[in-house]
């Protein structure tokens, strides 16, 4: 078996995904020291890698001198024995079909790491919240979209985790795929971190979060009902959209989730969304082995996010050989 191994953390949109590669950012030298080697994001995001990745075959076309070259771009050096990568929608973007990339981008990774086992850590979140944090996202980036026609479209075309999920098994095998709840967040930041990095480090993740605390780096902030309010009243006078962010990031320090309210969808929205997903949630139990908390709250059984265990070497939960 490979001695080397490449960590694929590929995350949705509103899943903490921000979180883990602030931390990352902040936590790098460190990590280089111990021999892990981090992706760093934007040199990832210039390279022009992505596009490569989501093209069928589109490594495997270049010389291998331009392969080295490109890794030891978004590396900042040759890579270790260990290597990190965390880019938010690397398998795909927002969508009723989510990470539909999945499978070309990890196949590509092959060719670019030959001599790695792929682990992926496979992000989800319960559809409902998921779509609700979604519409916030799209007034926070300074578009106005009317909410019912927002999730009308997840309602018509549901999100089927299990789509990208059997695509993923199939690219690196069943046994290197580990799913985790987003869901598991709300145990708090330091043990989702601590989870996080028990995965491909031996320091200790207390003082690898003690670092990013210190650091306070930006996050998203969901707007409260009160901020959602105001930057719907603002959008009417104004229509450029880096202007709509702009307003929208200085109404989080006013009128943020810890001040005021979180913004819901309205409870029949949501109910529709509870029931377009629920036959689709039932095969993801069927597939994936949830503690009973998840498995519940993701069969829409219970309201409340459970107490979803993410301690140990990898993570919640593990989905089953196809």
């Amino acid at each position: 078996m490979s001695q080397k191994f490449l960590y694929v953390f590929p995350g949705a949109h509103k899943t903490a995904t921000k979180l883990l590669q602030s931390s990352l950012e902040i936590n790098r030298p460190y990590l280089q020291e111990e021999g892990v080697s981090v992706v760093q994001r934007q040199l990832f995001y210039r390279s022009g890698l992505l596009p490569k990745l989501r093209t069928a075959n589109a490594i495997e076309a270049l010389e291998p001198e331009e392969r080295t070259r490109l890794l030891e771009e978004v590396l900042g050096g040759p890579a270790t024995d260990k290597v990190v990568i965390s880019i938010e929608n690397m398998f795909g973007e927002i969508g009723p079909n989510p990470y539909r990339n999945a499978e070309k981008v990890l196949n590509n990774l092959k060719v670019l790491f030959p001599d790695y086992e792929i682990l992926v850590w496979f992000y989800i979140r319960r559809q409902d919240t998921f779509v609700e944090s979604a519409f916030i996202q799209e007034h926070h980036v300074g578009r106005d979209v009317e909410q019912d026609a927002y999730t009308q479209k997840f309602i018509d075309q549901p999100i089927d985790w299990v789509r990208p999920l059997n695509a993923i098994s199939k690219a690196v095998g069943s046994k290197n795929v580990r799913i985790v709840p987003y869901e598991s967040i709300e145990k708090g930041v330091g043990r989702y971190l601590s989870a996080f990095y028990r995965t491909f480090t031996e320091q200790n993740p207390n003082e690898l979060f003690a670092r990013y605390k210190r650091e306070q780096p930006f996050t998203n902030v969901s707007l409260s009902a009160r901020g959602m309010e105001i930057l719907k009243a603002t959008f009417d006078v104004v229509t450029d959209r880096k202007e709509r962010r702009q307003i929208a990031q200085l109404l989080q320090t006013s009128f943020g989730v810890d001040k005021f309210p979180r913004y819901h969808l309205p409870e029949d929205r949501m109910e529709l969304l509870k029931k377009a997903h629920q036959e689709l949630n039932a095969r993801l139990v069927r597939r994936v082995r949830f503690t009973p908390g998840v498995a519940k709250y993701y069969l829409f059984e219970e309201a409340d996010q459970p107490e979803t265990e993410v301690g140990g070497p990898v993570s919640a939960a593990t989905a089953n050989a196809t």
